[in-house]
């Protein structure tokens, strides 16, 4: 029995002579069990009709009353207001920029503080005004809860598999929900892995890696800020592609001696070198559109197995906070360049396409590079005499990447960039010829209007190719 179930009892009952043994021994339970639990003892001739709590047992209606005044209750504070028990209110603006909401963890009430401004009226009034990513990818709040979120700090380098949710440096770490699910967009393009983080942090001089040949691409959706002064890789190397490339812009093949053509994405790859009369494997057909909607990769080039020079990578950077990219910062999603052939007499292989970057948040700056630039195609190689292997997409927008050479003599196709498109394979006679450069990527770029907390793009450095620019609607 409690303390206060005690008290009750006691005033229930007659106070009279013969009952009050029973009301002194009560009394000393009382004491005895306040003294247990470190609280004062109740007196039993005390009414607690009015410290009652909402149970069934209150005052009786013949309990002694008292013409006392009852004093009055403290002053509810903001803190107080804030800390309150609820169960399902709605949320209400407390100010400008913050949200009062009932959290479903412990039921009580808490101010968020709302990065995009609380919402005073609408369907969603008093709820922090929230954005809605791109490719109907969902999950962002931008409020301040973040206690559930993973934030990736990249202090050192390290991979990131798309296609299982893996963190690795030296051992590995599983990211399970809401850190990781895997989305499908549907269609022909790539399913993707979402990681949905409170903050997303690349150091200077560090590198996270898209692991390459993955099929997903990758997706971050970030509850807070993007800082990346370090290097984000979702490009190509070589044959390995990008992470989430697919093969819509695939270089054609050559049955001939003639070099095969580059992967296209953005831009058309090259054609390859013709031999002999014999036009070489053209490029690939240009696929998808400027905003990113939806998401895929980059295109490899033509060519044998994995000699093909490997599309760009798909990614999608969503933010509810600043997204930034330092002096130093680097998002890389070029092609990989054609490989040579080694020993074997081949014609060369196309260079892949450059990939997808498309970044989304509150405010956008760039300081650094972001590029999705096309291999350069592989030069053609003879018995024991092999070329040279193209160079993979660079990071300027005025540098193509380097064409492989034939042995024989003569370039393959040099990779686009924003500068220059992909350059054709030199013709030959009498030999194998080169491969095609790869075609360009696809960049957006979009940022909050200033009217709804947020601001105008910063480009302030090397974006290459030149990006699509939007702004990114809120609700």
């Amino acid at each position: 029995m409690t303390l206060s179930a005690l008290s009750a009892c006691a005033d229930r009952t007659s106070r009279t002579t013969a009952d009050a043994a029973s009301t002194d021994a009560r009394d000393a339970l009382g004491q005895d069990l306040a003294a247990e639990i470190g609280q004062t003892p109740v007196d039993a001739s005390t009414d607690v009709g009015s410290q009652n709590d909402g149970s069934l047992d209150g005052p009786s209606d013949d309990a002694p009353t008292s013409d006392a005044a009852i004093p009055d209750a403290p002053a509810k504070t903001d803190a107080d207001e804030a800390d309150a028990a609820c169960s399902a209110e709605a949320p209400t603006c407390v100010s400008a920029t913050v949200s009062r909401v009932c959290d479903v963890q412990d039921h009580r009430t808490r101010d968020v503080a709302c990065s995009l401004g609380c919402l005073a009226e609408g369907p969603r009034a008093g709820a922090c005004r929230s954005v809605v990513p791109s490719n109907g990818f969902v999950g962002l709040t931008c409020g301040d809860d973040k206690r559930s979120l993973v934030s990736l700090d990249i202090q050192e380098n390290a991979e990131l598999d798309p296609d299982h949710g893996s963190y690795s440096t030296v051992t590995s770490t599983i990211l399970a929900a809401p850190a990781f699910a895997l989305a499908y967009q549907g269609g022909s393009a790539p399913p993707v892995g979402v990681f949905h983080l409170s903050h997303l942090i690349i150091h200077e001089g560090q590198t996270l890696t898209i692991r390459r040949a993955a099929e997903n691409g990758v997706v971050f959706l970030v509850d807070g800020d993007v800082e990346i002064d370090g290097t984000l890789d979702v490009g190509a190397k070589g044959g390995a592609p990008g992470a989430g490339a697919v093969a819509l812009g695939a270089g054609s093949l050559s049955t001939t001696a003639a070099g095969y053509g580059g992967g296209s994405f953005g831009t058309p790859g090259s054609a390859g070198g013709a031999s002999d009369g014999f036009l070489g494997g053209a490029g690939g057909s240009v696929y998808g559109i400027p905003m990113l909607v939806p998401l895929f990769g980059g295109s490899p080039g033509g060519g044998s197995g994995v000699l093909a020079g490997g599309g760009g990578g798909a990614l999608q950077i969503s933010a509810c906070g600043n997204v930034h990219v330092g002096p130093h910062g680097v998002i890389r999603a070029s092609g990989g360049g054609g490989q040579a052939a080694g020993t074997a007499v081949a014609a060369g292989a196309g260079g892949g396409s450059g990939g997808a970057v498309l970044i989304e948040g509150r405010l956008v700056s760039i300081e650094g590079v972001i590029a999705a630039n096309g291999g350069g195609g592989a030069g053609a190689s003879l018995q024991d005499a092999p070329g040279t292997s193209g160079a993979d997409g660079t990071l300027a927008p005025e540098r193509p990447a380097a064409a492989g050479v034939n042995s024989s003599g003569g370039k393959a196709g040099g990779g686009a960039c924003a500068a220059l498109p992909a350059s054709m394979a030199e013709a030959v006679e009498g030999m194998p010829a080169g491969g095609g450069g790869g075609g360009l990527g696809r960049i957006a770029l979009s940022s909050v209007d200033a009217a709804q907390g947020g601001g105008p793009l910063a480009l302030t450095a090397a974006v290459t190719p030149l990006p699509t620019v939007g702004t990114w609607p809120t609700q």
